[in-house]
This record gives C-alpha cells, structure tokens and sequence, in this order.
C-alpha cells in the first residue's frame, strides 16, 4: 500500500492523531491525503514526530483543515527534524523524504509560512540536496517570503 486517500473522512483529532501515530514507523505509504477532515493545530503538531521518524512519505496533503499557524511551525520543527515539545532532539537529521506538502484553506498567515519557509531553507542547507517541496496555499503573497532566490525549487502558491 503506497497511497492512502482519506479526504472527507471527519477524523477529526483522534482519527488524525491516530494516522500521524501510524506514520511514524510506516515504511510503505509514499502518498497521503488528509484534505478536509477538520483536524487543527495539534496534528500539526503530532505530523511533526511523524516527519521527524518516516522515511516514505513522499507527500502530504492537509488541504481544507484548520491546521493555523501553530500546527505549521510544528509541523515546520519535523522537517527539521527537532523536537516540538518536549526538548529533546530525537533525530538529528531533517526529512529528507516529503517532496510536495499541500495546506490550503488552514488558516495559515504570514507567520507560519515564514516558518515553514525558514525550515525548508535550513534543510537544504542541512543536507546539501535541492528541495522540492512545494508550498501550496499559505494564503500570502509571495513578496512576503523576502528573496526566493534562497528557495531552490520552492514554489509557492496562494
């Protein structure tokens, strides 16, 4: 199984917290789709440990929930591969998997973007590789990301 499709499910918090536990040791599933299933900041936070451990998931999509800037910046520290919480780094290297990261309609503002923006940077800087993820509907204008000269194959999208 390397696609997982459960846009409109209602999953809710416990359901995503459920699957974003699951992601955390898969090794199969490359394609994962959350859109609209009213899940919010805290799974933002609870895909931060998945993105921290998972070595498959190559994309994401979180379209149409209520992720918000805080579930983003979590989400932005699982790239990273840092911890969220609880101050202990369980990972020293950044995801170097997730390729295509879509978050429309999540109430994100120009604060979260930045952060994700900045771990993106920080990744490739990390790990030398040329990302390319794509930032897909933040909702902010792409003058608000300053130079995206400094974002190698970055696109973003309002």
């Amino acid at each position: 199984l390397q696609t997982i499709d459960l846009r409109d499910n209602g999953l809710g918090i416990e359901g995503g917290r459920a699957v974003a536990l699951a992601m955390v040791t898969n090794r199969s599933v490359t394609d994962l789709d959350l859109t609209n299933n009213s899940l919010c900041k805290e799974i933002g936070m609870a895909f931060a440990e998945a993105l921290r451990h998972n070595t498959a998931l190559e994309r994401l999509n979180l379209d149409q929930n209520d992720i918000g800037d805080i579930g983003v910046s979590a989400l932005s520290e699982g790239l990273r591969g840092q911890p969220v919480m609880d101050g202990t780094r369980f990972d020293p290297e950044p995801n170097q998997k997730l390729k295509w990261l879509s978050l429309r309609q999540n109430k994100i503002g120009p604060k979260g973007a930045m952060c994700l923006v900045e771990a993106i940077k920080e990744n490739y800087r990390t790990t030398k590789r040329q990302p390319s993820i794509d930032i897909i509907g933040l909702g902010v204008k792409n003058r608000t990301f300053g130079d995206s000269s400094q974002l190698p194959q970055a696109s973003v999208y309002n």
